[in-house]
């Protein structure tokens, strides 16, 4: 009954404003002064050209939306005509005709306008004009804090949803995100088309739907600007260790945000190795990753096999040098008793680099070579300049060394005690604290039962990394009008791509 009303209501002015004639809407306002919707449709002229909305006298819903879309042209300002909004075709002078038809007044008899007209009588209408080369300014701000509520409880649910889109987002844009909570829970995204998606991340970003929902949105949301619901899915699914969940809906994430993508990255590789899928977990490595969880990961990816092309290829793109990480590898290989993949690790390190003495040394002591230990050790140690940098140097690498081998002896113990002797005789040489981190290393390696104690390298899961904060920026409904259709039902706008006044679609 509402719509049967809302038609025979507003029939005449939405023929003609549907037909996008304003000059026929104007004589049909003049001629029906007074008439159901005709206030709605004066309003819609003014704003189509620009014109000054007076403050509403009483509530009216749909009336209180054309001054809220009025004062969006003044809020985007410069950028209104290019916008994805109404005014980008609204800021065309020739969108609409405003030609009201008038008749020759050549040779016409003409007099004062009245109520009552006489047969033949027509009237003569002053035509429309276009004034948003310079617009009237925005009309005085009104409480909009029940709309959305007065829309729906007034038949109008698509109107109420998107209103509420764009209060809330406007809301958060400002930092009031408890406004704008409480704003979102009046959004139902199914009744918003191609805002939908965005409307439910919104719901979800303002805490008006849990993170479950996130899963859900990102199935259905494919795209770059997909990324901010993949990202609060395949966290929210990485904390309850739903690893296959992860690998799938991560797959083929893209976005503009390189935090965010990083995460959701980083997540898949996660997800991977998880489900023991760790060539596919190197090859989905982002190589841009510099963060130490990153590299950790790396290192998680990589390890318990000997070293390939691909893992040479991850571990090179992540460090600044890469004999750190394959230094790593072979460390946590002879940890693990793996040594071909450490001797795998060894090889990938240049030569002349110390990561290499070092990593031999450690090789030499896992596999009980003492001859090859102690040659390591020479290379490691001897005087290879007198600067007192140089001499440093020889001392940390020797002092890291110590401690790798004290950790390694409860699972290679042949020689430990050379090893202890060797230590001493290193603190003699360079005293301070490398003499004492040498010193304490040596007790340890002499310590038959618990030559580890207090050094040994517990492994740990790696944790989940924390969401990384992001903004969204929420784009804007097109039409935040509801303007009858002479049918019974409410249109917010014409079609994206509607012919032009009189003329071809362009």
């Amino acid at each position: 009954m509402i719509g049967l009303l809302l038609a025979v209501a507003a029939g005449p002015f939405a023929g003609a404003f549907w037909d996008r004639d304003l000059g026929s809407l104007t004589r049909e306002l003049l001629e029906r002064r007074g008439a159901p919707q005709a206030a709605l449709f004066e309003d819609l002229v003014r704003l189509c050209d620009c014109e000054t909305l007076a403050p509403l006298q009483a509530p009216d819903p749909l009336r209180q939306l054309v001054r809220i879309e009025a004062a969006r042209r003044a809020r985007l300002g410069a950028k209104a005509g290019s916008s994805a909004t109404i005014w980008r075709d609204l800021l065309r002078k020739d969108f609409f005709r405003r030609d009201p038809g008038n008749p020759s007044l050549a040779n016409a008899l003409t007099w004062p306008d009245e109520e009552e007209l006489w047969t033949g009588e027509i009237r003569v209408v002053e035509a429309p004009r276009w004034r948003c080369d310079q617009p009237a300014p925005p009309p005085a701000a009104q409480d909009d804090t029940g709309l959305a509520g007065a829309l729906r409880r007034s038949g109008h649910p698509e109107a109420a949803s998107r209103f509420a889109y764009h209060r809330a987002s406007r809301l958060l844009a400002r930092g009031e995100k408890t406004l704008a909570a409480e704003q979102a829970r009046a959004i139902d995204p199914a009744a918003l088309g191609q805002l939908g998606h965005w409307a439910a991340l919104l719901r979800i970003q303002l805490g008006a739907d849990g993170r479950e929902e996130a899963i859900a949105l990102a199935r259905a949301w494919s795209g770059p600007q997909s990324l901010p619901a993949r990202a609060l899915a395949t966290d929210h699914l990485a904390r309850q260790e739903r690893w296959g969940e992860v690998a799938q809906l991560a797959e083929g994430a893209e976005g503009s945000d390189r935090a965010l993508l990083q995460h959701v990255r980083l997540l898949r590789v996660r997800a991977l190795l998880e489900l023991s899928r760790r060539e596919d977990a190197v090859a989905a490595f982002p190589r841009d990753a510099r963060s130490e969880l990153a590299r950790d990961l790396a290192l998680e990816a990589v390890a318990g096999r000997a070293l390939n092309a691909a893992s040479i290829e991850v571990l090179s793109a992540l460090w600044p040098d890469p004999a750190e990480a394959f230094a790593r590898v072979a460390e946590r290989a002879l940890f693990a008793g793996a040594l071909e993949v450490a001797r795998s690790a060894a090889a990938a390190i240049p030569p002349s680099a110390t990561r290499a003495r070092i990593v031999d040394a450690e090789l030499a002591f896992a596999t009980g070579n003492r001859a090859g230990f102690q040659a390591s050790l020479a290379r490691l140690t001897t005087a290879h300049g007198s600067r007192t940098s140089e001499r440093l140097a020889r001392g940390r690498a020797a002092a890291e060394l110590a401690g790798a081998l004290a950790s390694l002896a409860p699972a290679a113990p042949a020689l430990r005690l050379e090893a202890a002797a060797s230590m001493d005789a290193l603190a003699e040489r360079y005293g301070g604290s490398i003499a004492r981190e040498l010193a304490t290393a040596a007790a340890a390696l002499r310590t038959r039962n618990a030559a580890s104690a207090g050094v040994v390298r517990i492994s740990a899961p790696l944790p989940v990394p924390d969401l990384p904060p992001f903004q969204v920026s929420w784009p804007e409904p097109r039409s935040l009008l509801a303007i009858p259709d002479a049918e019974g039902g409410l249109r917010d706008w014409f079609p994206a791509q509607a012919a032009l006044a009189g003329g071809p679609s362009p």
